[in-house]
């Protein structure tokens, strides 16, 4: 999919406060997800016609592979994380998503593992990352970079 700073625009009007109020609170509010893939679908429908099918292959693909990842880790990544992808999908497109997607898991890695090293007496299974951070920076770094070479 090709670079869109329209889109991005989109994107992130949604992504940055989804983001921050994960930080501050470890939820995603569905009604900002909704809103946010309305307007990325008004926008791509209007603006990006010959994207719209890339695009709604990367929300599906991402949107089943992190149902799936949520299954199998007992419920251990949130629901409102796996709804927020299909929004990072939509802006990504496939096969820029799995870029994307594997970005956020290594800065959630990075972000786990300076946590343990900090705060050695938390166990492991109590650690909480807020995810929508990671996911907002793994799209866009995607996008600006990695999308542009396919």
């Amino acid at each position: 999919m090709s670079f869109s700073a329209g889109l991005t625009l989109v994107f992130l009007a949604f992504a940055v406060p989804l983001s921050v109020i994960d930080i501050r609170t470890m939820r995603i509010p569905i009604w900002i997800t909704y809103a946010g893939y309305a307007a990325a679908l008004v926008y791509l429908s209007v603006y990006g016609r010959q994207h719209l099918l890339n695009a709604l292959t990367g929300a599906a693909v991402i949107f089943l592979l992190f149902l799936f990842l949520r299954e199998i880790t007992h419920k251990g990544l949130g629901f409102g994380d796996v709804r927020y992808s299909l929004l990072c999908g939509l802006y990504c497109g496939f096969p820029g998503i799995l870029a994307g997607c594997a970005l956020a898991a290594l800065g959630g890695l990075l972000y786990f593992a300076l946590f343990h090293i900090i705060k050695r007496n938390v166990p492991i299974r109590n650690v909480k990352i807020p995810f929508a951070p990671f996911m907002t920076a793994g799209s866009v770094t995607a996008a600006l970079i990695v999308v542009r070479f396919f």
